[in-house]
């Protein structure tokens, strides 16, 4: 095993060993105990020397900022499914008009005068039936 130079923690000085061999890397990597996004969230802040009262600012600031945003949310869609609603109302008057100028219409068809025959008006040529049976020499 190889040494890791000294690091010291709350006065103490220790020496930390890393493993030489994957193996024992590997039984070291799965003895630790598995960090969540809070444990890597606290080790950032304690990196970057953030205080708890700035950590609490930022997270009272996110939990508003978020807070807002599904707030505008809700509202978008309450817009949005309020102007389909006045589309849907808007459509079924203009279908109910279109029933009403169909109706008319049908009522105007049927109240007009029957065509007259046009025998009067064009004069020509009368149609007479031929039999064809005449026509067949036999």
């Amino acid at each position: 095993m190889t040494s890791v130079p000294l690091q010291q923690s709350a006065g103490n000085v220790t020496l930390r060993v890393s493993p030489s061999t994957p193996v024992e890397r590997l039984s070291q990597i799965r003895r630790r105990r598995k960090r969540t996004c809070r444990d890597v969230f606290q080790e950032i802040l304690q990196a970057s020397g953030a205080s708890d009262t700035e950590h609490k600012a930022w997270r009272i600031t996110l939990v508003d900022r978020m807070d807002r945003d599904r707030v505008e949310r809700r509202k978008a869609k309450e817009k949005e499914r309020d102007m389909q609603q006045e589309m849907l109302a808007l459509l079924k008057q203009e279908t109910e008009m279109l029933e009403t100028l169909v109706d008319l219409q049908v009522q105007q068809i049927c109240a007009r005068l029957p065509l007259q025959p046009i025998d009067s008006c064009i004069p020509g040529p009368r149609y007479t039936h031929t039999t064809h049976s005449q026509d067949i020499p036999g």
